[in-house]
């Protein structure tokens, strides 16, 4: 029962991820993890596959100078 909703969050998760990274925004970054934090608490474990590959994403992709990619994600 728990598969559906874990897939829904992880597309949702992806698709935030995509859009910090083509945008260079904080904002979608921030809701691609609260999408992660959902899906952890469908189905735990399996959900934190996804956030290193989300984070390399940005940090490869994001259309910004490598010092300000380094230091971005800071609230």
């Amino acid at each position: 029962v728990e598969d559906a909703p874990f897939t829904l969050f992880l597309l949702l998760a992806a698709d935030a991820a995509f859009r910090a990274s083509s945008t260079a925004r904080q904002r979608p970054l921030i809701w691609s993890a609260v999408w992660v934090g959902l899906a952890f608490q469908a189905k735990m474990l399996e959900a934190w596959a996804l956030g290193p590959v989300l984070a390399a994403l940005f940090l490869v992709v994001a259309p910004m100078t490598l010092r300000r990619r380094n230091r971005f994600p800071q609230l």
